[in-house]
């Protein structure tokens, strides 16, 4: 019975480490990273490198909670993810979008012009509203499905 204790609470443990991780990378550092480009633009450049350190942080968190969540499917296979596992894939598809975008804005800021147009750049912005809108429901449906 010790070994099977041992494994549960590891899932368990494997479980949590997940959920804070993904908290953590897009409740808090994505939505201050859009904070600090939105509201202290006055602040330049000050505003653009704490915006882009929240977004990379944030961006690599999420990388790991994605690995996290993966070893988590592999140790239950039992386990329906479903509409979560969709989700998932779906925000972290979108930021993976938006980094490759904002890579493209800041050659052309810097002068390496590859972007079709300066509408491009207007990608950045609905991909990041769509991807914290997105975390945020799931968060809530999970919220719902909890309690």
């Amino acid at each position: 019975t010790g070994s099977v204790t041992s494994t549960a609470t590891s899932v368990e443990n494997l479980r949590k480490t997940h959920g804070i991780v993904n908290i953590f990378a897009w409740a808090i550092l994505a939505p201050v990273g859009g904070f600090l480009a939105r509201y202290l633009r006055q602040r330049a450049p000050l505003w653009f490198h704490l915006h882009i350190g929240f977004q990379t942080s944030s961006f690599l968190l999420a990388i790991v909670g994605v690995g996290l969540g993966i070893k988590l499917t592999h140790e239950l296979p039992d386990v329906s993810w479903g509409r979560h596992r969709l989700i998932g894939v779906f925000v972290i598809t979108f930021a993976t979008l938006q980094v490759r975008q904002n890579i493209m804005v800041l050659y052309y800021f810097f002068g390496i012009v590859f972007m079709s147009n300066k509408h491009d750049i207007c990608i950045v912005y609905d991909l990041g509203y769509r991807t914290v809108l997105e975390a945020c429901q799931e968060s809530q449906v999970l919220e719902l499905v909890s309690s």
